[in-house]
């Protein structure tokens, strides 16, 4: 954990970032995502348990050029947090891919669906 922490201050300029399947990662990790990635575009933390649902709202929220997010399966969410992250993506422009949630200006389930047939 706490090397990923320093690789996450060595790149600042990383635009991409896969951790789906993670285990044993927290909100500390994602606040080390917020803190350390400013250029992050592209995110993926399906199936990252151990990331909360303020963690995964702050993640929309602090990075700031944010364009799409997989949280494929976070049973950490609930229906409320769902809907409040589908709105928060929708308004700024974040394509989301979570259960059933399809949100923002892009056709989720056919983008998902063709990258994992």
């Amino acid at each position: 954990f706490i090397s990923s922490l320093i690789y996450f201050q060595k790149l600042p300029e990383l635009e991409s970032l896969n951790i789906a399947q993670c285990r044993h990662l927290t909100d500390s990790t994602a606040n080390a995502i917020t803190k350390n990635l400013p250029n992050l575009i592209h995110l993926q933390v399906g199936n990252v348990r151990g990331f909360s649902e303020a963690a995964v709202l702050n993640l929309v929220l602090e990075c700031p050029k944010l364009k799409h997010l997989d949280i494929f399966y976070n049973p950490n969410i609930s229906s409320h947090g769902q809907r409040t992250l589908q709105e928060i993506c929708e308004q700024r422009g974040v394509t989301l891919v979570h259960r059933d949630i399809q949100a923002s200006n892009n056709t989720v389930l056919d983008v998902w669906k063709t990258a994992h047939i």
